[in-house]
């Protein structure tokens, strides 16, 4: 524990010396509320609008951006994955997936109510997030088949499927036109078109495995699981230079 406490104080040390790098670099970054943060979402209509879904102990949680808890809730299932957030008429959403049962639940983001649920194809469910502009819709990664799917929200109808070139984590819709997908293999943060299209990307793999991937249309927030467990901030504006400092990283954790 004292080991993984020393590793995110350097990261918020190493922040503060990076964060004019540019396009994926660290910004700051704070421990996350249990381990295995597969899920991270965003709801830009809200100042509580940040999320954080843990596998560890298959709980969400609603934060703010340094860390701090608002408040939490048991996730139905038992394999809590991808994350996402939603303003829908007005009423405030949650969204996850669950690689257990294969399902994905549309949740009350103040009661914790379940207000519809749906099964999800493919055998290894993990990225979920609403898309912002368009209609009711959401986005969602299945891992072993490399598909992401553009489903509806309330019912989970299947509107189009995009096969990838990488393998999924999660997903983050950025309000200016694109998703941000995390890929575990490569340890690498993508910048894709809507329709999985990478465009860019940078390597977390100074940090460790990318897991939860959310964007708030400034910056995109990157749940880290072994050995952080912690949520990261990178930029997403400019071309980033990767600093010096971070390949001293790994030697002082080996």
């Amino acid at each position: 524990m004292k080991k993984v406490a020393c590793f995110v104080a350097v990261l918020a040390a190493l922040a503060c010396a990076t964060a004019a790098f540019g396009y994926g670099s660290l910004i700051s970054s704070f421990a996350a509320p249990s381990t295995y943060p597969n899920g991270v979402g965003w709801a830009s209509w809200s100042t509580s609008g940040f999320w954080v879904n843990c596998n560890g102990n298959d709980y969400r949680y609603r934060m703010t951006t340094a860390g701090s808890i608002y408040a939490s809730w048991a996730n139905p299932g038992g394999g809590s994955m991808g994350c996402g957030a939603a303003n829908i008429g007005g009423t405030g959403y949650v969204f996850v997936v669950d690689y257990n049962n294969k399902y994905a639940y549309r949740i009350g983001m103040g009661s914790g109510s379940i207000y519809s649920s749906w099964a999800v194809p493919g055998t290894y469910p993990y990225g979920i997030d609403y898309c912002g502009t368009g209609g009711n819709y959401v986005y969602y990664t299945d891992m072993n088949s490399r598909t992401l799917y553009f489903m509806h929200a309330y019912t989970g109808s299947i509107y189009r499927s995009h096969t990838l070139s990488f393998t999924p984590s999660d997903v983050g819709y950025d309000p200016r036109g694109y998703l941000w997908i995390t890929q575990g293999s490569g340890s690498l943060v993508r910048q894709c078109t809507t329709t999985g299209s990478p465009v860019n990307s940078f390597s977390v793999s100074s940090y460790g495995y990318p897991a939860g991937c959310g964007c708030d249309g400034e910056y995109v927030y990157v749940g880290i699981n072994a050995p952080l467990h912690s949520v990261l901030k990178f930029e997403t504006a400019g071309v980033g230079i990767a600093p010096k400092s971070l390949g001293k990283i790994k030697a002082m954790f080996r």
